[in-house]
């Protein structure tokens, strides 16, 4: 398994942001993140809180018909996803692409990473239950309170 510095980290953070930036993810924006829990996913997670966007993790195993309701009901902008969901207007954007057009970008060592106004966001992230009792659940956290409870 493959190891990553702080200062590699936070300069894919910096470069996967202008990616995103780039494809017109805009500060403010929710954003629906939906991928296995690796470093891409870190990086894009980081990428929209530096962004300052709204974000809607959802579990790649969710079901076709739990994700197209989630993403109805949260009137997500975006789908930052490695599979296509199909749902109807919004805009897909490719994980693996952005992560690969992001490692041509050269080396942002002199920016930081600017969690500042995520942290203010009342709806920072949008989490869903797995709905065992019937339809998910949405849980809305506010940036400072994930801060409080890491």
């Amino acid at each position: 398994q493959k190891e990553y510095t702080a200062v590699q980290f936070k300069s894919d953070v910096i470069r996967h942001s202008m990616v995103l930036l780039k494809h017109g993810v805009q500060e403010g924006d929710r954003v629906t993140l939906c991928c296995p829990n690796n470093y891409s996913f870190l990086v894009s997670l980081f990428s929209l809180m530096h962004v300052n966007c709204s974000i809607v993790l959802l579990d790649p195993d969710i079901s076709s018909t739990d994700f197209d309701w989630i993403h109805k009901k949260t009137r997500s902008h975006w789908i930052l996803s490695t599979e296509n969901a199909g749902v109807e207007h919004t805009t897909f954007i490719n994980l693996h692409s952005t992560i690969k057009a992001a490692s041509t970008i050269s080396q942002q060592n002199d920016m930081d990473i600017d969690l500042t106004q995520w942290y203010h966001r009342r709806d920072a992230v949008i989490l869903f239950s797995s709905g065992s009792t019937g339809l998910p659940k949405g849980i809305m956290k506010s940036g400072a309170s994930l801060f409080l409870n890491m």
